[in-house]
């Protein structure tokens, strides 16, 4: 056998070994024979491509080492030297999987609008010194302008006069008028006066957005080092699954072919609007929207203002309250759940218990509680997707040797808790806590499984890496088939995404108790009462 090609066999077998071991199945890392090529002088030659498909998930990435072996003719000479470049490492890691929400502007409305009532002293008794006339310069409201200084229609509010002839009595009562439990005095002969009732919208405002049909979205990174030094990043993502890494000599095609199993629908939020604090700039809620987003059903909202006691305020139908509903109503009674009132629900009900399911705040939300963001430029409302699926890249790159590696290291659960919760509710939530107490960073997986029957499963297992020492908790949600009363339990697994090795198991008992369904009138009475004991 010719001598070069002994040497550069034997070279390439003690490179071969020098590498980690190569991947078994379980590593998620398959060599492929490319049975079609195409030569393209962008890219490798087909003499010198090779196929390897990674999987990686969301906290389980992987690392491939890659050798090569460098050929140069000595001058003057046909005899070959072979020498090893520097290895180079590839990273490849997989971002939170996020579903994006498209989102269509439909209006602007005030946070708290409430009714005003102002007390108008008649010049003359029985002729009534309100004004509210459409074409009144000064009328007793004032007008409210638009951004651009224009009145808007309808925005001086409406009058009734209060004087003792049109008092009217039961008995030796007088009946109270609107606004009575405002000024805390009737008219009389002596104090003849007219009332002037204001919708006032208050200074900050929500934008309100129609939300539409979701899709999932994440990016695989690939990280080239040399050494320690970081070479170069390129990535791929669903919408854009092929990228080349051209930057070195030795070039990287890779192609993201997909999930490895059916993704988890994403809830549908068609039925409600988010609403986002939109101005003044330099407002706190603004500032720190992310914080004070609203999710509201699409039926408690009125577009257009005309129904009472929903999100959104309208100067028109305000005026239209005038005449018949004035003796008979009550002061601010059209402007119950606002968004005003919607958030302070949710913050009383987190001041009691921080780790509450809110129904309205995006913050306290499970499927926002950490990832909700809002997208300016692309109109969109993005929720995290934690649950654990691998993501399959192919891999185009030149002829080297390629190993793999994967860390292990010691770790357990610290901590496993759930609280009591009411059962067919979206309540439940278990809180794993793990930490890496080995000296390398590694992968971690934790499963929960063998639940007790009426425990809705699977849960989907989540996956995080850690550096030495550590601390992460995961947080699960826990759902119930049939409503139950009593103790249940789940199994909590820690082991290795990569290698399946376990590394802790504990068995995490928690308790349920029946769940009371409210109708919508029960929700309003609760409100009314809540509402009622502020005011007093």
């Amino acid at each position: 056998m010719d001598k070069k090609i002994v040497f550069l066999l034997a070279v390439v077998l003690a490179v071969a070994l020098s590498l980690p071991r190569l991947a078994c199945a379980g590593d998620g890392l398959t060599l492929t024979v490319i049975g079609r090529c195409v030569n393209a002088d962008t890219e490798i030659s087909c003499e010198q491509k090779r196929s390897v498909n990674v999987k990686v998930s969301y906290g389980a990435g992987a690392t491939l080492e890659l050798s090569y072996i460098n050929e140069v003719a000595a001058q003057g000479s046909q005899e070959a030297t072979t020498s090893l470049e520097d290895p180079i490492r590839l990273a490849i890691t997989k971002t939170l999987p996020t579903y994006r929400y498209p989102l269509r502007y439909v209006h602007s409305v005030p946070y708290q609008p409430y009714e005003e009532v102002r007390k108008i002293t008649n010049d003359s008794v029985g002729i009534q010194s309100c004004i509210d006339d459409p074409n009144a310069d000064n009328p007793s409201c004032g007008w409210t302008l638009d951004s651009v200084g224009t009145r808007i229609p309808d925005s001086q509010g409406f009058c009734s006069n209060r004087d003792l002839l049109d008092l009217k009595s039961c008995g030796d009562n007088l009946l109270n008028w609107r606004g009575d439990e405002v000024l805390g005095e009737h008219a009389s002969l002596v104090n003849s006066y007219s009332t002037a009732y204001c919708l006032r919208r208050g200074t900050l405002f929500f934008a309100g957005y129609e939300i539409d049909t979701p899709r999932r979205s994440y990016a695989v990174k690939m990280e080239v080092y040399k050494g320690e030094q970081l070479f170069n990043t390129f990535m791929v993502t669903p919408e854009q699954p092929i990228s080349v890494d051209k930057t070195s000599a030795h070039q990287i095609k890779a192609d993201l072919l997909g999930e490895a199993r059916p993704l988890i629908e994403a809830p549908d939020l068609s039925g409600y609007m988010l609403y986002v604090p939109e101005t003044p700039s330099g407002h706190p809620m603004v500032q720190q929207y992310w914080n004070n987003m609203l999710l509201v059903p699409r039926n408690m909202v009125t577009i257009d203002g005309s129904e009472c006691n929903k999100v959104g305020a309208s100067f028109t139908a305000f005026r239209k309250q005038q005449g018949t509903t004035a003796p008979t109503t009550r002061a601010g009674d059209c402007f119950g759940n606002q968004l005003f009132q919607l958030h302070q629900e949710d913050l009383t009900a987190l001041a009691g218990n921080p780790e509450a399911e809110t129904r309205f705040l995006t913050s306290g939300m499970k499927m926002f509680k950490s990832t909700a963001a809002f997208d300016y430029l692309l109109l969109q409302l993005k929720a995290g997707s934690p649950e654990m699926n691998y993501s399959t890249i192919s891999l185009e790159l030149d002829n080297a040797q390629i190993g793999t590696t994967t860390n292990e290291a010691s770790a357990w659960i610290k901590e496993a808790t759930c609280s009591p919760f009411s059962s067919m509710s979206k309540e439940g939530r278990m809180k794993v806590i793990i930490q890496n107490v080995g000296q390398l960073q590694a992968d971690y997986m934790v499963t929960l499984h063998d639940c007790y029957p009426g425990i809705v499963q699977p849960i989907p297992p989540q996956a995080r890496t850690l550096i030495p020492q550590e601390i992460f908790t995961f947080s699960f949600d826990i759902m119930t088939s049939v409503n139950m009363e009593g103790e249940h339990y789940c199994w909590v697994t820690l082991s290795s995404p990569q290698t399946g090795r376990q590394y802790d198991e504990l068995q995490v008992f928690f308790d349920t108790h029946p769940y009371v369904s409210k109708t919508a009138s029960q929700w309003q009475q609760e409100r009314r009462s809540k509402d009622s004991k502020k005011a007093n």
